[in-house]
């Protein structure tokens, strides 16, 4: 799954990737920019007119027709579909650059990731400790996972630091979707 789809450029490799395991890609996003109901208080007029030089058919024509390609369209969380509760996840890219839309795909994902599926993403504003999310301790299935007042940082690849081995080895040996 992506969550923060921008101009569809990462999601066009997890679609690729998904469409050769044969599985389901989820891409989530406004595809017009920060809703204003998820406006922060200190949020300048610049990054609350970020990411709206996008749509929705722009995006699609970046990643592709691929029919395993699920578009979830609107504010997360309120835009999780039933398919998306009732999967499970091999991959996920976070990346939305807001608070509510990085907590709550932290909440959902974490809890319907495969153990040990990676969670990758950018920053964003996230003032939680590390400690409220389980497994954000060292060696734990959330390792690496930095949460704290500078942002969010998510890079979750395989020993090796290797993104594509990862992306091979999680989606074709756990049958689950990407």
């Amino acid at each position: 799954a992506e969550l923060g789809v921008y101009k569809g450029h990462c999601g066009a490799m997890l679609s690729l990737y998904a469409e050769k395991y044969g599985r389901k890609m989820y891409l989530c996003d406004t595809f017009e920019g920060f809703p204003e109901s998820q406006y922060e208080e200190d949020m300048g007029d610049g990054k609350k007119a970020a990411f709206k030089d996008v749509s929705l058919a722009s995006a699609k024509a970046v990643v592709g027709d691929y029919s395993g390609n699920r578009w979830v369209v609107g504010a997360f969380p309120d835009s999780i579909t039933e398919e998306m509760r009732d999967d499970r996840f091999a991959f996920v890219s976070i990346d939305c650059d807001i608070y509510e839309p990085i907590r709550a795909g932290l909440e959902f994902f974490f809890n319907a990731a495969v153990n040990g599926g990676p969670l990758t993403g950018g920053t964003g504003t996230f003032p939680a400790p590390a400690a409220s999310f389980p497994g954000a301790g060292a060696g734990q299935a959330g390792a690496g996972l930095g949460l704290g007042t500078a942002g969010a940082t998510l890079n979750f690849t395989n020993a090796n630091g290797d993104l594509r081995a990862a992306f091979n080895a999680f989606a074709s040996n756990n049958k689950v979707n990407i």
